[in-house]
């Protein structure tokens, strides 16, 4: 490879890994679902409820319960297509 090739991509990498560091990074929001105030500005699509356990959102559609008592009975199958 001729010098001209290597300094010009030597350069380019340069500018391009310079370009990666410059702007600074700012945290606009952060939930840590500690407690279910954490929840009170969050809205659900569709019908269901929000809670946390262990520190982890959880979101139930509302006929959860009756597809997972079908499932367990064997009425309908636990496999995703």
């Amino acid at each position: 490879m001729n010098k001209a090739f290597l300094a010009g991509l030597l350069i380019f990498l340069h500018l391009a890994i310079y370009a990666q560091g410059v702007e600074s990074k700012k945290l606009i929001c952060s939930y840590h679902f500690n407690n279910s105030s954490e929840l009170k500005d969050w809205e659900i699509e569709g019908e269901g409820r929000s809670f946390i356990r262990k520190g982890k959102l959880i979101l139930e559609p509302l006929h959860f319960q009756l597809l997972k008592k079908l499932m367990e009975d064997g009425s309908i199958s636990k496999k995703i297509m």
